[in-house]
């Protein structure tokens, strides 16, 4: 771990005052190589450089450790068109001092995506380069086994009651159903034009994909294992989220280096009606909605920056500095 490479900085200037339930948010900084922490309750930012780039994080199910998948420096930067270099990382950091990483494990290939599972002794990495999710064992710090899914797997998110992973295939157009049990493929979904990340609705029953190929989400039935819709949203949708309480969709529209998107499509769950198109940051990629899901943060990737929108109004309510290239971010 090298030192903080921004001081700890007021940001009053920005902040529209402190939300009642203030989040601590983690955001992965691919091209800075750095990890931001942001902590709403002290309005406060700092950034602390990292022995990888970053794409993906997420946090154990206890909030106590910070699980950063990403290519070891000196190799190419990743992102979703990222050379396959064998020099994947996974860090485990503690989330409170986001201090020198407690271990720091070889998974190979090219990472992307990375998700515990609800005991927290497991970790689950999408590897693109060899097609697999890479199983970790997050106590002993070792790479337990490798399960085959489709091509350039890239998003993937663990179903509600922690039996099922979901993993999207960019280049096989579907989604792979993983047993969490078994660690075994179980069935593969066709979805639509270069899926990149998946959301469960919170009763488990049905899963969005967003298609990066088609400027849309697909809504797949879990019983048929079917895509039943398919709704319009922004350029290249990228993230997206389903809100605790199941009724809305939140999906983050990243466009292009050459026509950045700076939105957000906000759909109810139920139907597919767009409620509500947020304007956001240039390159909007990164989707964590809060505990309480009144806040969705959103990472700008094009802009350097983090938007704090209000799930109730639609609007955004202040927008966070960052270091180059936000792709992940995960709030607590």
């Amino acid at each position: 771990m090298k030192p903080a490479i921004a001081a700890l900085g007021l940001l009053g200037a920005l902040l529209a005052g402190t939300p009642a339930l203030a989040a601590t948010v983690y955001v992965a900084n691919e091209h800075a190589g750095s990890l931001t922490v942001i902590d709403e309750k002290r309005n406060t930012t700092r950034t602390l450089a990292l022995d990888v780039l970053p794409h993906n994080l997420d946090l154990t199910p206890d909030g106590k450790t910070l699980l950063i998948a990403g290519m070891s420096r000196g190799h190419a930067q990743g992102g979703h068109d990222g050379h396959a270099e064998q020099g994947g990382l996974l860090l485990l950091l503690d989330a409170d001092t986001a201090a020198v990483p407690a271990k720091v494990v070889a998974v190979g290939g090219h990472p992307a995506h990375v998700v515990p599972d609800r005991s927290g002794s497991l970790a689950f990495v999408t590897d693109a380069a060899s097609h697999a999710v890479v199983v970790v064992d997050l106590a002993a710090g070792q790479v337990m086994e490798r399960i085959a899914v489709g091509r350039y797997p890239h998003g993937l998110r663990l179903s509600p009651d922690g039996r099922t992973l979901a993993v999207a295939n960019r280049d096989s157009d579907d989604v792979s159903l993983i047993d969490v049990s078994s660690r075994t493929q179980t069935g593969r979904i066709a979805v639509g034009r270069q899926p990149v990340q998946v959301a469960f609705t919170p009763d488990g029953q049905r899963l969005f994909v967003s298609l990066s190929g088609e400027n849309a989400v697909a809504a797949v039935d879990l019983h048929s294992r079917a895509r039943t819709a398919t709704y319009p949203v922004g350029p290249i949708p990228i993230q997206l989220a389903v809100t605790p309480d199941g009724a809305k969709l939140v999906v983050a529209n990243q466009g292009s280096q050459s026509k950045p998107g700076h939105s957000l499509s906000i759909l109810e769950t139920a139907t597919g009606r767009l409620i509500a198109t947020t304007e956001v940051g240039k390159g909007a990629h990164g989707v964590s909605i809060a505990g309480n899901g009144s806040r969705a943060y959103v990472s700008n990737a094009f802009e350097d920056s983090v938007s704090v929108v209000a799930l109730d109004s639609h609007k955004e309510l202040t927008r966070y500095p960052t270091a180059a290239a936000p792709n992940g971010i995960v709030a607590r």
